[in-house]
């Protein structure tokens, strides 16, 4: 399965369940005063959080579209088979 034909509900799930299990761990270092912890845990959820929209807004997306517009633009080869040497 191609990692864009999987449904969104499933994405969200998994986005939902990483942003939690972070924010679980957020609360407990916080909860025991381990202050180098939650620095690392904060530093997580804005890199999870930037690679995100990075993702849906960066080059990602225009980068699919420019691939799918070069490979519209290509034709395709009229005898895509090797020709034997000599002959």
């Amino acid at each position: 399965m191609n990692t864009n034909d999987m449904p969104w509900q499933v994405k969200a799930a998994l986005g939902a369940f990483v942003y939690i299990l972070l924010g679980v761990a957020l609360g407990l270092s916080y909860w025991k005063g381990d202050n180098s912890s939650t620095s690392m845990i904060v530093g997580a959820i804005i890199g999870q959080f930037a690679t995100v929209v990075g993702y849906y807004f960066g080059s990602s997306e225009s980068s699919q579209k420019k691939d799918a517009t070069i490979a519209a633009a290509i034709p395709a080869p009229a005898d895509p088979a090797p020709k034997p040497f000599g002959g």
